[in-house]
């Protein structure tokens, strides 16, 4: 490629789009153009939100066989040649025309450890020299003091109450990824933080050698907010070397179903979990994982009795009517709630149209992304319609304004004050899988947007019928909404949604004793 001031591949290309994309090019310092033209176009990665490389060459074998830039072919020829994007198979096909499921979690069981690894005496030292002060272990998938998402936001309120009440917050996470929980010969070394700092990564028999030195207190309560990427025998060995008085086990998820947590069967379609014998198991790339699983959880909530908490009925419902033998004590614990402030929001002062239109958070196929970017695609350039996606980083498959939402100690909770400020109307929640809660829901309806959802999406059709927004059949129905602008009584305008404020749980660390 030419590096001439007009090259229009390069003038194409979305440097910023390709850094949050891809945080390891961002991580090494490596100039993003640079990286797209020497290895990235090779790997498969893609130049700007709205261009898939891989989804290209499949659309244009001539291309593949060629062995050129994708990116470039269609900039110089593709887009003059009429040259499809796809194949037009839709979002479903992509999805099961990825690599299998086995594949991705084999080779993640085979990456290597980036996290330091410390002499296990660091970590002995650094709990012997605890006090006698009461304890909180917790398991959770990864770090929540770096990464954003619902459960991280959760596990960092609770190392917060920990420290208010002067209580030692023990946090283990795996120190590989996972996509479920892991067989005995994936299991990986687990990474620790004591009280929000990184301790370093441990084997497990050093943090049960570290655990079982404490100092003797009654006072020790866990937590298990979600166990992908563990191992069912080594969080038995922990908890019994921590020797609790008790725990709770969160439905942040559906992990404890299905290797699926999100429960959606080849990654395409809600499969409500159920049994094993089903054929839809046994046509699922998650089938014969989910039989490990379902067994493994089954052995750890029959040994650990622990209260179960879900934060709404329905994601309870749905747990208990499938898992094979629920402990008896039960509890529903709301993440938050709203409470009305003020008088009526204003409305903007034009008319209805465009109607703004968001998505908030991960632009990922579970969360829904593909429905949106169809819409995007569909309904961009109609003057009714202006679309608007708020979050950590840019999603692929179309073009759209994008508004930074970033947690970060000064601001813990970016999204409401962003959906205000684009006077968003409406926020697009339609998630593929049943949410437990959905915070972006409550986020959406706090800064004054109607929450667009479907009957499958879990918690979310319920919060909606509340008179919080609208539930629609499917995705035919909500692109006939669309087409004939039938959610344009949704404008705030209209509407003049009161101002409410997100009140979050106190009791996001429920106690165990407390009744069902």
């Amino acid at each position: 490629m030419s590096d001439a001031p007009h090259d229009p591949v390069r003038e194409a290309f979305d440097a910023e789009f390709y850094l949050a994309a891809y945080p390891d090019v961002a991580e090494n310092g490596a100039d993003p153009w640079e990286h797209f033209v020497l290895f990235g176009a090779r790997e498969g990665r893609d130049p700007r939100p709205d261009f898939s490389t891989r989804a290209y060459l499949a659309a244009n074998p001539d291309v593949s066989e060629a062995g050129v830039n994708a990116f470039e072919h269609w900039i110089h020829h593709g887009r003059a040649e009429g040259r499809a994007l796809n194949l037009g198979l839709g979002y479903r096909f992509e999805a099961l025309a990825a690599e299998p499921f086995e594949t991705v979690a084999r080779r993640l069981a085979q990456a290597p450890i980036l996290l330091p690894a410390p002499p296990a005496q660091v970590l002995l030292d650094a709990l012997a020299a605890a006090d006698d002060r009461p304890w909180r272990l917790a398991f959770s998938h990864d770090d929540y003091t770096r990464s954003l998402g619902g459960v991280q936001f959760v596990l960092r309120r609770e190392a917060d109450q920990a420290a208010a009440a002067d209580e030692r917050f023990l946090h283990l996470y795996p120190a590989r990824s996972g996509l479920g929980m892991v067989l005995p010969d994936e299991a990986s070394p687990l990474a620790v933080t004591l009280d929000a700092r990184f301790l370093g990564v441990f084997a497990v028999d050093t943090i049960v050698r570290a655990i079982e030195a404490l100092q003797a207190n009654p006072e020790r309560t866990w937590a298990i907010h979600n166990l992908i990427g563990h191992e069912a025998g080594s969080v038995l060995a922990i908890l019994e070397a921590f020797r609790p008085r008790d725990g709770v086990f969160w439905l942040h998820d559906f992990g404890s179903l299905c290797a699926n947590y999100a429960l959606l069967r080849n990654d395409i379609e809600a499969c409500g979990a159920p049994p094993l014998s089903s054929p839809a198991c046994e046509v699922c790339v998650y089938g014969r994982r989910r039989a490990y699983q379902l067994a493994a959880m089954t052995r750890l909530l029959t040994e650990l009795d622990p209260v179960v908490v879900a934060p709404s009925e329905a994601a309870l419902a749905l747990w208990r009517d499938r898992f094979p033998s629920p402990p008896k004590r039960q509890r529903v614990v709301a993440h938050a709630e709203l409470e009305t402030v003020g008088p009526p929001r204003r409305g903007r002062g034009e008319p209805d149209n465009p109607l703004r239109v968001g998505f908030l958070g991960m632009p990922v196929l579970h969360k829904g992304w593909p429905v949106f970017a169809d819409l995007v695609r569909r309904f961009g350039d109609d003057p009714r319609y202006s679309f608007h996606h708020l979050g950590k980083a840019r999603g692929r498959g179309c073009n759209v304004a994008f508004t930074p939402a970033i947690p970060d100690a000064a601001n813990p909770a970016p999204m409401v004050a962003a959906v205000e400020a684009l006077q968003l109307d409406v926020a697009l929640v339609w998630s593929l899988c049943p949410e437990t809660f959905c915070l972006t829901a409550y986020e959406a309806a706090a800064g004054g947007a109607a929450v667009v959802t479907h009957p499958a999406a879990g918690n979310v059709p319920v919060f909606a019928a509340t008179g919080e927004g609208r539930v629609l059949a499917d995705e035919t129905a909500l692109i006939a909404a669309f087409a004939q602008g039938e959610l344009h009584d949704l404008a705030r305008r209209r509407r003049r949604p009161a101002r409410r404020r997100l009140v979050y749980s106190d009791t996001s660390w429920p106690t165990p004793k407390a009744p069902s």
